[in-house]
């Protein structure tokens, strides 16, 4: 007769949880429990723990580690039973008992009868339970039954229904299929075979602990499948392949673009789409109804999975039906429009890589790029205008056809959805079961289901669930008490009787001062399908507050100081719902030589050395005293005059240090820029004189191309239409291709020349200057130069001179070209933002003497410089303009001045606030210069 093996069930907690895909399960092999992998039974107790008959005997797992319960003469153990008092029952080869727990809560198996014993009774068969009395089964076909629990009595009369139970088993056949769980009416609600990923087809037997938690055993290992579950999955294993970013149902038909091509759902499993096999990266529907993809290769029409149409050649990323019968597509290069009734594709911008696009009621377009930049395009079929950038934080976005929206942040996790009327809290709490998911994509199945794609593959919610879901409070489990990282005081939360596990921990438990370190292993058995439980814990009396949030499920104290203390710990699932606060209490007690006798002791001896060492130093003193007044006499003299002499040479000690510095840093500047200059210097005639040769012949050539063009006009009637348009297309390209290779070495000319600028020497020699009317001078400049902005813009321009004059040693061309440079940034900044939104614009210049020091700030409110780039601002070629605007030297060049007039300079700003830079420089002294 082969083995009985549980394959078909109908459990009551799992048969309403109806849902398509594959249930989340993980295989746990023999490398992980390390035991044999083949595995005969499974039972779940009423305290989070799982035994598996194993061939080497009974693995116990308490969700915090795995250990194997050996039999006497190491027998194999192939059945497990649980009966009404919550008991468990193991038998096997000549092997029976019950699985307890010790004195310190430990399990052990404590065998009725064992291989050791003179009689046995061969391999167990079964177990079961009737009116309170355990029967065995034999495969000999013997029965017994078990009486006080500690004697086995053979029995020929067998209860009826027990008699039909075991002969209908005789019946059953291993076929070996994996696991199928059926609803009450006999309906397959899911199945899961090694073609899924299970660890094997050979299933033994299963157990579930009501609590979303089925476990099974197999000869290959165990697995451990989460149901009752709002989710199932689809992976590499149903033929889904590569990363999803795209879902959308077709014609009662599940598709799913992947960046290895197009994949429809059929016969339980994923089969691709052929003649698309490049990344298919958005599934849209017409108007009419009709599916079209956008994939590398272009964009399709589908009509059914295996008939395609080929629209166009352009690898798209995104598109969008407009007016209609036009559809709007995002390629790598710009945004094209296709005309379904002409069949041609015209370009109708250049912003590149154009990942989303959306057609308002108004006619108006929306385009969001790969970097997050929106665009619109009014009604009115204006260009693409750029939108300032608001407080973006969403990476994946969708908004069903009910209001919800659903969104990730900027790293694609963290879902969440929202609704203006409606509470959405209730689906939050079970979307915090998947925040750590990458989500790539989104789509909501009209309110029956919601569909997350990503590397991970397919992940399916189901909604209505979702609305009604209340999820189970985790109960947590205090599993060891270990003392000096070896002596285990207490293991296991709960020993079989449930009052004495309450007694055990409500007791305060009393350590002697050997104990160096007591760690603390405690897990919950709550469904964790999508990542980990979390914990966290606290030690009354010596930690101020919990810990973190975190994975790790043991904690370990050290070197204690002695008291009272009490451990807590707490649980959160992977919905955040937290578990009860556990407790473990205890005390240290502190070593001999702190006891109370000992320390009244110490007392005692301790004041009777003081007296006596108080006596002796007061004859010592007086004899001193004498002694020391004389000699403070003679030497209080040579200090005062030690004294000052040591604080004039600081003095000049600290001149000439300061005067060493900073001769040091402009010898080390200087050398810097001289040996940059001998190596670029060469460098940057030999690139010019060519670059200019590009320059000038690529102009010489746009103007080739325009005679070329109009010779082909006139030759317009001897060529064919289709050679024409080519060739007209080709000079295009050719004319755009000059364009840019003209402006691109115009570019470069102007980086090279700034280079050179770099390069120049400006340790001119400096003199007295008068700084007031420098300042004065160049505020004049500005608003001569800028008259018109500031007028058209109602500029403010504040200035803020002293009334005497200001006198520093220094370069006046030098120092003027740095102070107009600072404010032509400013009135940059300035008309920059007063572009995007009208705004009271300032700026202003204050000088003001401090310190000896003549501080010079220079202030605008314009768009500000970003705190990640305010440290790079004053290297060279480094700007936040582009490349036609400007060369990068400005700021650098600024500072170097500076810095040769022995000043320094600062910058505050804020991000589309302000922007402030101040210039120290040391005043004129008489002998400077």
């Amino acid at each position: 007769m082969k083995k009985i093996l549980l394959l078909m069930l109908c459990l009551c907690p799992i048969c309403a949880d109806s849902q398509e895909g594959v249930p989340f399960f993980v295989n746990y092999p023999s490398s992980v429990y390390q035991a044999h992998n083949r595995n005969f039974d499974v039972v779940c107790d009423s305290c989070g723990n799982v035994y598996f008959a194993n061939f080497e005997g009974i693995l116990h797992y308490d969700y915090n580690r795995w250990e194997t319960i050996y039999t006497p003469g190491f027998s194999r153990v192939t059945r497990l039973f649980r009966d009404s008092g919550n008991r468990i029952w193991a038998g096997g080869y000549n092997v029976f008992g019950r699985i307890e727990r010790d004195e310190r809560g430990c399990v052990v198996l404590r065998t009725i009868v064992s291989d050791l014993d003179p009689s046995s009774f061969g391999e167990l068969d079964d177990m079961a339970e009737v009116d309170g009395l355990i029967y065995l089964k034999t495969t000999s076909g013997r029965c017994y039954t078990v009486q006080e629990d500690t004697l086995l009595f053979p029995t020929q009369i067998l209860p009826v229904q027990l008699q039909e139970k075991w002969q209908k088993q005789t019946t059953l056949e291993d076929i070996g299929r994996g696991l199928s769980v059926n609803d009450s009416e006999g309906k397959e609600l899911f199945s899961i075979t090694e073609n899924n990923g299970l660890c094997s087809n050979s299933v033994s037997s299963v157990a579930t602990d009501g609590r979303g938690n089925l476990w099974g055993a197999t000869d290959n290992g165990v697995f451990h499948v989460f149901t009752p579950s709002l989710f199932s999955r689809f992976t590499s294993y149903e033929g889904l392949k590569g990363e999803v970013v795209s879902v959308i149902h077709y014609k009662g038909m599940l598709y799913a673009g992947t960046l290895q091509g197009l994949y429809v759902w059929r016969h339980n499993v994923f089969v691709p789409v052929r003649g698309i096999t490049q990344a298919c990266w958005q599934l849209v529907l017409s108007p009419e109804g009709e599916l079209y993809a956008a994939t590398s290769d272009g964009i399709y029409a589908v009509g059914d999975y295996d008939r395609l149409r080929k629209l166009t050649e352009v690898a798209a990323y995104s598109l969008v039906f407009a007016d209609g019968t036009d559809i709007l597509m995002g390629a790598m290069d710009g945004i094209y429009r296709y005309s379904t009734r002409t069949r041609k594709v015209g370009r109708v911008s250049g912003i590149e890589k154009v990942v989303h696009l959306e057609v308002k009621k108004d006619h108006s377009v929306w385009a969001k790029t790969m970097y997050g930049e929106i665009y619109l395009q009014k009604g009115d079929g204006t260009s693409f205008v750029l939108q300032p950038r608001g407080n973006e934080e969403v990476m994946t976005g969708y908004t069903d056809s009910h209001g919800y929206n659903w969104q990730t942040n900027l790293k694609g996790k963290e879902l969440q959805v929202t609704h203006p009327q409606d509470n959405t809290g209730k689906l939050n709490q079970c979307l915090h079961a998947i925040r750590n998911y990458v989500v790539r994509v989104i789509y909501i199945e009209e309110r029956n289901a919601a569909w997350f794609g990503g590397d991970f593959g397919l992940i399916r919610m189901d909604l209505g669930k979702a609305q009604a879901f209340t999820p189970f409070v985790p109960r947590i489990y205090l599993r060891e008490v270990c003392l000096n990282r070896d002596s285990i005081y207490r293991g296991g939360d709960l020993p079989i009787n449930p009052e004495a596990a309450n007694q055990r921990i409500d007791d305060i438990s009393r350590f002697g001062d050997d104990v160096r370190a007591i760690r603390f292993s405690f897990a919950t058995d709550a469904a964790c399908f999508t990542g980990s439980n979390e914990y966290r814990s606290r030690l009354v009396g010596y930690d101020p507050e919990w810990s973190s949030w975190d994975y790790r499920t043991e904690k370990e104290y050290a070197n204690l100081p002695s008291g009272t203390y009490t451990f807590c710990v707490q649980a959160r699932d992977i919905y955040g719902t937290t578990s009860e606060i556990k407790q473990f209490r205890f005390s240290l007690s502190p070593p001999f030589y702190l006891q109370w006798y000992s320390l009244v002791l110490y007392a005692v001896t301790l004041g009777g050395i003081l007296f006596l060492l108080f006596k002796w130093r007061m004859h010592n003193l007086l004899k001193e005293k004498e002694r020391l007044e004389n000699l403070v006499g003679q030497r209080t003299g040579q200090l005062v005059r030690q004294k000052n002499e040591i604080e004039e040479k600081s003095l000049k000690l600290e001149e000439a240090l300061k005067e060493l510095r900073q001769a040091q840093d402009d010898l080390v500047r200087q050398e810097k820029m001289a040996t940059v200059g001998k190596l670029t210097q060469g460098l940057i005639d030999r690139i010019l004189n060519p670059l200019n040769y590009i320059n000038n012949f690529s102009h010489l050539t746009s103007g080739l191309l325009q005679d070329l063009y109009q010779n082909l006009e006139s030759a317009q009637k001897l060529l064919d239409e289709d050679t024409y348009l080519d060739s007209v297309d080709v000079i295009a390209m050719m004319k755009d291709n000059l364009a840019k290779i003209e402006e691109h070495g115009s570019n470069t000319t102007r980086v090279l020349k700034a280079m050179e600028e770099v390069l120049k020497d400006r340790n001119k020699q400096l003199e007295k200057i008068e700084l007031t009317g420098l300042c004065r001078k160049d505020m004049e400049l500005l608003e001569s130069y800028y008259r018109k902005e500031i007028s058209e813009m109602h500029i403010s321009v504040r200035t803020s001179l002293p009334d005497t004059p200001l006198f520093i040693n220094g370069n006046a061309e030098q120092l003027g070209k740095t102070i107009m440079s600072l404010l032509n940034n400013g009135m940059y900044a300035i008309i920059k933002k007063y572009g995007k939104n009208i705004y009271p614009a300032e700026i202003g210049l204050s000088l003001e003497s401090r310190n000896g020091q003549a501080v010079i700030c220079l202030y605008d409110n314009g768009v500000g410089i970003e705190q990640s780039i305010l440290e790079k601002i004053f290297d060279p070629f480094f700007t936040t303009k582009t490349t036609g605007e400007a060369a990068g030297i400005g700021l650098y060049l600024s500072k170097e001045i500076i810095l040769n007039h022995r000043g320094k300079i600062a910058v505050r700003s804020e991000k589309d606030e302000y922007t402030e830079f101040a210039i120290t420089l040391p005043l004129w002294e008489d002998g400077t210069g």
